[in-house]
Order: structure tokens, then C-alpha cells, then sequence
């Protein structure tokens, strides 16, 4: 949603638009590890484990605001040449002034999502409270739904979809009694030990498929070895870091840079590992 406003802003304002761009996905994964509805490995690490939304947010909120303050330092380190020096004026953008916000519209939905956030907190499962909350909002809104239809992102929800069909099926094949053999012991193994080389493991594996694949994949293993709440945030906290390692750590890197790409702005794999590996550790 940000992407093409900043895009357009950075250009008019003849600014360098790689740290911005940088800034942004890298903010937006490493932030959405603070809840359980703020990406989809941890929503399948909330239905998965069981833990409840305020007990999640206790301990991966302060994480969430740690690496936010690291993304801030590392890219103002690394990009201090291209971001020294006052912004210029900020110019005018016509395009937008004509855009106008429906008032009623809008106080509905912020109430819905005041709603949703207090069915989460209660204890309501994330994904009855999220489609009570979606249909309640269809009924209230005053336009129709089949134009706010046309802008849910069905190829994207196609691609989660099918990576579940995937690794159902994988998790049902005899793989994951081989896997859980011989890395079962260490993986559910408690102390510091254990939680390294599941972390570990997470960022490999999220880099190899993608972390929503990584934690379909880890998920069963851990369910079999009986985890505990610990090592289940740790592959929440591991999964959505490794995201910000390589361009195909997260979805959200690909999107970004697709509609960056579109605006004329190229970032490069080497870019990109320039910052995202010490954001990253």
C-alpha cells in the first residue's frame, strides 16, 4: 500500500529511494512479529500452539521494537552519504488532491477493527474473529462489496493457498517420521542449546522456500516433538527476521520491489543482502 506513494514521493523530492524502500519492507517484516495477525507464519504458530494473543505480544512486542530500532541505525550507517543534508521542500502532488475520505465509512471500519483486536484479546480464535469482523463490516458498509472484491489480492491468496495444499501433502508423506528421527531430539531439546539450532534452522529453511513455507514445514515437527511455548516463538521471532536476510526471505520483499521496479526503482539481490544480513543477526 505504501510502495507507490513513497516511490512517488522520494522521486519529486529527487531523493536516493533505495534506503526508503529498504526501510519500509524491512520495518514492515521485522514489526509484524509483535502479534499473532501480523503475518501468516504467525497466525499458523497461533493455531498450531495455542497461544493466546496477549501472551504472544508480551514476549515478541519488545523484540518487534528492538528491531525496529536496529533496521533505523543500520540503513542511517549504511546509507549516511545519500541521506545527509536537509530535505528540500516538500513539493506539490496534484494527483492527490482530489481524493476524499468517506467519514462514515471510515468510523465504521475503525471501530471494526477496535472490535476485532478486543475478540482477539478475549481469547476468540483469529480466524472466527477476523471473518465475524469481515462479514459484520459488509453489512454496515453503505457501498456495495463487489467493488472492495476487486481489490483483494486473489493471486496471492491463490499462492498461500496452494503452499498449503504443498505441505499438507509433504507433511503426509513419510518424510517427516525420518525428520523427526534424527532432528526431533535436538529440536525439542530444552535450554539455550535446542532454541540456537532451531533458529538456525529457521533461517535456513526460510530462505530456501520462503518463511510461510518454512513454518508449514516446521510446524508438524514441532507439534510431533511436543514443543514448548518458547521454542514455538523462537520459530515465530526466527521466521519473520530470516524474511529480512534476502530478497526471498518474505512475500512482502517481493512485493515491494516488484511495484518499486514497475516506478522505475531497481534495488539488486546484493543490495538488498547489504543490509538485510545485519539486520538480520
Amino acid at each position: 500500500m505504501f510502495t507507490p506513494v513513497l516511490v512517488r514521493l522520494v522521486q519529486r523530492l529527487h531523493l536516493d529511494p533505495v534506503p526508503y524502500l529498504l526501510g519500509l519492507v524491512l520495518s514492515a517484516n521485522a514489526g509484524s512479529m509483535a502479534t499473532l495477525i501480523g503475518n501468516p507464519q504467525n497466525m499458523l504458530i497461533g493455531l498450531r500452539s495455542g497461544l493466546s494473543f496477549v501472551e504472544f505480544f508480551i514476549a515478541l512486542g519488545p523484540a518487534a521494537l528492538l528491531s525496529l530500532a536496529a533496521i533505523y541505525i543500520i540503513i542511517v550507517v549504511l546509507f549516511r552519504g545519500s541521506l545527509r543534508g536537509a530535505l528540500p521542500e516538500t513539493p506539490d502532488l496534484p494527483e492527490y488532491h482530489e481524493l476524499s475520505v468517506q467519514r462514515g465509512l471510515l468510523m465504521v471500519s475503525l471501530a471494526n477493527l477496535a472490535l476485532f483486536l478486543g475478540l482477539l484479546i478475549v481469547g476468540v480464535s483469529p480466524q472466527w474473529a477476523a471473518i465475524s469482523c469481515a462479514a459484520l463490516i459488509l453489512v454496515l458498509a453503505s457501498n456495495r462489496p463487489r467493488r472492495a472484491l476487486q481489490y483483494v489480492d486473489w493471486t496471492l491468496l491463490l499462492l498461500f493457498a496452494g503452499l498449503f495444499i504443498v505441505m499438507r501433502g509433504l507433511e503426509a508423506t513419510s518424510w517427516l517420521d525420518r525428520v523427526i528421527e534424527r532432528a526431533g531430539p535436538l529440536l525439542g531439546a530444552p535450554g539455550l542449546g535446542g532454541l540456537l539450532a532451531l533458529i538456525a534452522l529457521t533461517v535456513i529453511v526460510s530462505n530456501l522456500v520462503s518463511n510461510v513455507p518454512a513454518v508449514l514445514l516446521l510446524a508438524p515437527i514441532l507439534a510431533r516433538v511436543g514443543a514448548g511455548a518458547e521454542s514455538w516463538l523462537s520459530v515465530a521471532m526466527a521466521a519473520t527476521l530470516a524474511g529480512n536476510l534476502t530478497i526471498i526471505g518474505s512475500a512482502a520483499n517481493l512485493i515491494v520491489l516488484e511495484l518499486a521496479s514497475q516506478r522505475g526503482v531497481h534495488i539488486s539481490f546484493w543490495t538488498y543482502l547489504k543490509v538485510g544480513l545485519p539486520v538480520t543477526l
